[in-house]
């Protein structure tokens, strides 16, 4: 890909979600309507055992509200993402002005960290209930 094509799409996606973050208060009560429209898990219905998604769209809809324990409460998804995601950003923001810096490891080892951590998260919170930590 041509470095002016790809400067252009660093662009987007820096400027993108600064936009976003910017107007929630604007389309805030949108997607609030749009998670309590949704329909219930087929998984957890089925089996009774949250799946890895469960909560996630009442911890977003705590997370819109201001409630973060709340959020943390109902599913830890989006503080993982963050962990990933925000990091990420900056380091786009750093290459669109000529400083490129690495904030995260790139090994396979910090990704399948990552996901060790939230298979341990979601074996406590669904097979040991004596140990949970967080509730769906």
């Amino acid at each position: 890909m041509k470095q002016r094509t790809m400067r252009i799409f660093a662009w987007i996606g820096a400027v993108v979600p600064l936009i976003l973050l910017i107007t929630v208060p604007f389309w805030k009560e949108f997607a609030l309507g749009l998670g309590r429209n949704l329909p219930p898990c087929y998984f957890y219905s089925l089996t009774g055992i949250p799946c890895p998604g469960c909560g996630l769209t009442r911890s977003v809809i705590s997370l819109l509200h201001g409630d973060v324990l709340m959020a943390m409460r109902y599913n830890l998804m989006p503080f993982f993402l963050a962990v990933i995601v925000l990091p990420l950003w900056l380091e786009l923001w750093f290459y669109l002005f000529h400083r490129p810096i690495k904030l995260l490891p790139r090994g396979n080892w910090f990704i399948y960290g990552m996901l060790g951590v939230y298979l341990v998260y979601l074996v406590i919170r669904n097979f040991i209930p004596a140990l949970q930590l967080f509730g769906t």
